[in-house]
Formats: structure tokens, sequence, C-alpha cells
């Protein structure tokens, strides 16, 4: 396990990105009456179920205005971002360090790839020379490697 030692600050789009990434898991959690997505998963047990709940919260709602997302397209942010955010945390952190404690190289790589993937494609929020710095690792030998979460 090595850090780079780079600080990575996100401006512009990719903190935006950032900061929406983070309002819609916080979101998930207001509407369903918990203060943390940890709560979320304690009360209500299962992705479908919250899936469900705030699918019914938005049932019914309409955009404010024209340029607001409408009703749909934010319960889908929020329910992609509320994934990611169990995927990571329930699944991957944990996987990766069963992984480590194994010294399961491949499971470590499958871990890593998938949090990464997810960090760029879900979040959209991890920017390009992070993305290279993990690329470069595993060009390097690294076991694994990602720019987010389980990395």
């Amino acid at each position: 396990i090595a850090s780079s030692g780079v600080l990575a600050h996100k401006t512009g789009a990719k903190q935006d990105d950032y900061n929406d990434a983070a309002l819609h898991a916080k979101h998930v959690a207001n509407i369903l009456g918990c203060k943390t997505l940890r709560e979320v998963m304690d009360v209500y047990g299962s992705v479908g179920t919250v899936t469900e709940r705030i699918l019914k919260h938005y049932d019914g709602i309409t955009s404010s205005t024209s340029s607001s997302p409408t009703p749909i397209e934010q319960a889908m942010k929020d329910i992609h971002r509320f994934k990611q955010f169990i995927q990571e945390s329930y699944d991957l952190v944990p996987s990766l360090a069963t992984a480590l404690l194994f010294k399961d190289y491949d499971a470590i790589y499958r871990s890593s790839q998938t949090s990464h993937r997810l960090g760029e494609n879900t979040l959209g929020n991890v920017i390009e020379s992070t993305s290279w710095l993990s690329r470069k690792a595993l060009e390097l030998g690294a076991y694994g490697s990602s720019s987010f979460g389980a990395g």
C-alpha cells in the first residue's frame, strides 16, 4: 500500500459534482427522516426498500421551474448516489480489507477497480490526474489502485 502524497483540490465543475453527490446522499437520509446514510440502512435494511421509498416520495411532485430537474431525474440522482455510498461502505471497503488480510491479490484488484469505476462513473467527480495516477500504479505492478474510496 502506498500513497502518492498528492493532495487533489477539486475545483470548478468537479467541485460542483462532488458537492452535488454529497447533497444527493444527504437528501436521501433527510427524505427518510434519518440523520445519516448508515442510519438509513439500519432502519430500512435494503437498497431496494430505500429505492422504493425515494420513488414514492417523488411521486406526484412537479418541478418548480422549467430549469429544475424533473422529480424523477432528482429521484434517480439521489438513488444513484445512495447506491454508490452503500456499495462502497458495505461491500467494497470491507471486501478490500479482507482481501488485504488474506493476501488475495485478485480480490484486491477487483474491489479497488470497482471502487475506482464507481468514483469515475457514478459520482463523476474524479479528476484526470488522480485517474492517471491509479492507472499508472497498475501499470507499474500494483495489485490494485483507486482514486476513490476502497483504493
